[in-house]
C-alpha cells in the first residue's frame, strides 16, 4: 500500500551571511500512522572542515549532538514533547528558525516502503553522497594535520615487509624500532562488515607480533566508532571487535574527542620522535 510521507532536509548553516550550507540529516513524518523518524550525519563529518574551516567544524560537532538528543526526545515523546502530536511536532520543528541548524521546505513523497526505509533511502541519496568514500583516508589526513600542527614531523606511510602478511601503516615512524598510529574507521553498513574489519586487523597485528615485525606497545589504534544511534547489531559487532583488540598489547583510543584529534595520539607520536637538540658554539 502506497503511503504519503512528508520530509525535510536538515542543514548546517555556519555563516548566515554567506548562505552556504551542508545537508546533515533527514526528518520525516508518516501522518497516517503518526510516526516521526530521523537520521543524522556523524558528529565527525570531516568534509565540513574542508568546506567551512576549523571553527565551524567544532561548532557543528556540538550542534548536531544537541540536535540528536532533541530529536530522540521528540520521536520518543519525552520531556517537552510528551503532549505533542507528531504532526504538530513536525510542523514546529521544520518552521523557519534563526539558527545554524535549518530545515528545508517540507517535501512530499509517495512510497510503498516503511518510514524507516524511506528515511534511509533519502539519507543515502542526499547526505551520504556528500561524503568521501575513503573514511579511513579522511581520518589519516586529520591526524597527520594535527601532528604537523604540533610540530611533529617524520610520520609517513611505512610498509612492514613479510612474505605472508605485508602491512603498510599510513602513519609510522622508524627510529630503530617502528612506532605506528593505525586509524580504524567503523562506518561499515552491516554488522558482519564491522566484525570482519576488526577481525582482519586483529589477525594482521597478531601475526606481525608473532613474527617479531612489530613490538608490544609499538602501535596505537585510533578508533572512529559507529554512531551512538547505530543499530544494536552494529554496536554489538563493534563491541566484539573492541574486545578482540583488548587481547593485543596495543593501546586503543577514540580518534576524536569533542571534534578534535585525541591528545593521546599526539603524546604517542611525541614519544616516538626523538627530540632535536641544537648546540651553540
Amino acid at each position: 500500500m502506497t503511503a504519503i510521507y512528508q520530509y525535510s532536509i536538515i542543514r548546517f548553516l555556519p555563516f548566515a551571511d554567506l548562505g552556504e550550507f551542508a545537508n546533515i540529516g533527514i526528518v520525516a513524518l508518516d501522518s497516517q500512522n503518526k510516526i516521526l523518524q530521523f537520521k543524522l550525519a556523524r558528529s565527525k563529518f570531516r568534509r565540513l572542515r574542508e568546506f567551512f574551516g576549523e571553527d565551524a567544524y567544532r561548532a557543528y560537532g556540538a550542534a548536531i549532538e544537541h540536535l540528536r538528543l532533541e530529536l530522540a526526545s521528540l520521536t520518543s515523546g519525552d520531556r517537552f514533547w510528551a503532549t505533542w502530536e507528531p504532526e504538530r511536532a513536525f510542523s514546529h520543528l521544520t518552521r523557519r528558525h534563526e539558527s545554524s541548524i535549518i530545515f528545508s521546505d517540507v517535501r512530499t513523497l509517495l512510497s510503498k516502503d516503511q518510514i524507516a526505509d524511506v528515511v534511509d533511502t533519502l539519507f543515502t541519496r542526499l547526505i551520504e553522497r556528500q561524503r568521501q568514500e575513503g573514511h579511513d583516508l579522511d581520518l589519516i589526513k586529520d591526524i597527520r594535520h594535527e601532528l604537523v600542527s604540533n610540530g611533529i614531523r617524520g610520520f609517513r606511510a611505512i610498509r612492514v615487509t613479510d612474505d605472508v602478511v605485508p602491512v603498510t601503516f599510513p602513519l609510522a615512524h622508524r627510529n630503530g624500532t617502528l612506532n605506528a598510529i593505525q586509524p580504524m574507521v567503523f562506518t561499515q553498513k552491516t554488522p558482519l562488515a564491522v566484525f570482519d574489519h576488526g577481525a582482519m586487523w586483529k589477525r594482521r597485528l597478531a601475526y606481525l607480533l608473532s613474527q617479531k615485525k612489530i613490538e608490544d606497545r609499538s602501535v596505537l589504534l585510533a578508533i572512529d566508532p559507529p554512531l551512538a544511534d547505530a543499530s544494536s547489531s552494529i554496536l554489538s559487532a563493534y563491541a566484539e571487535a573492541m574486545n578482540e583488540f583488548s587481547s593485543l598489547p596495543f593501546e586503543t583510543v577514540t580518534a576524536e574527542v569533542c571534534g578534535r584529534i585525541n591528545h593521546r595520539i599526539i603524546e604517542f607520536a611525541e614519544a616516538a620522535v626523538p627530540p632535536r637538540y641544537s648546540f651553540l658554539n
